[in-house]
């Protein structure tokens, strides 16, 4: 993988890959913010790993899925470097006759060997727990 980070404005960044999809990262103070900083998306990059996994794996044994959140709570250090401590996952999966242990494992699948994000995070040192509900539509 190869890409580009240039500055576009004061703490605003584009990056671009070599086959030209971009991105911004946005360092500005909180009330300016428009986009997210290098810590979010590690963050939201890591829910969006495990999201695909636990969908493609559900699609896999014929469910489904209406819809896919997780609702996301992390804590990062206080002191440097502030790395992400505590994450936590609420996956909620929508859709009709969804098995409960089949989305248990399909998390667990997703956690435990598929979602390089999120076991990037855990291999850091962050704690990361989960849990999950599955609603009819």
């Amino acid at each position: 993988m190869k890409g580009i980070l240039k500055s576009i404005d004061k703490r605003i960044y584009m990056v671009k890959t070599e086959d030209g999809r971009f991105n911004f990262i946005d360092v500005r103070h909180e009330e300016e913010k428009t986009g997210l900083s290098p810590m979010e998306l590690m963050l939201f990059a890591a829910a969006g790993c495990s999201a695909i996994d636990v969908q493609v794996i559900l699609e896999k044994k014929r469910y489904k899925v209406d819809e896919l959140i997780i609702e996301i709570e992390g804590k990062r250090r206080e002191e440097h470097p502030k790395i992400w401590e505590e994450i936590k996952y609420t996956y909620i999966v929508r859709g009709k006759g969804i098995k409960p242990d089949d989305v248990k494992k399909a998390i667990e699948l997703s956690l435990g060997k598929y979602c390089s994000a999120s076991i990037t995070l855990v291999r850091a040192g962050a704690n990361l727990s989960w849990d999950f509900r599955v609603e009819e539509p």
